[in-house]
């Protein structure tokens, strides 16, 4: 599994909130050749709406803790099973 598939549903739910809340506006793409590019303008909302939810507090294994830290303490359970792996020289 690539690990950015593990919190796509978080980026995801952003993205249909800020559609639905309407704070996307046309201003905040540009058109290229084969569709559209979010621009600087829109890059930031975006950056804005997902620092936010990084700050969120939720569950996780019997504690309260900062989605930012969820998606750390997962990287680091990852990284250690990797160097656990005996992997054959």
């Amino acid at each position: 599994m690539i690990m950015v598939e593990m919190y796509r549903g978080y980026m995801d739910e952003i993205v249909f909130r800020l559609f639905s809340t309407k704070k996307v506006q046309d201003d905040f793409f540009d058109k290229i050749e084969d569709g559209y590019y979010l621009n600087k303008e829109g890059k930031q909302l975006l950056i804005s709406e997902y620092n936010k939810e990084l700050e969120v507090k939720m569950n996780y294994r019997g504690r309260r803790i900062e989605f930012a830290n969820i998606i750390q303490y997962d990287c680091h359970q990852i990284a250690n099973r990797i160097l656990k792996e005996d992997i054959p020289c």
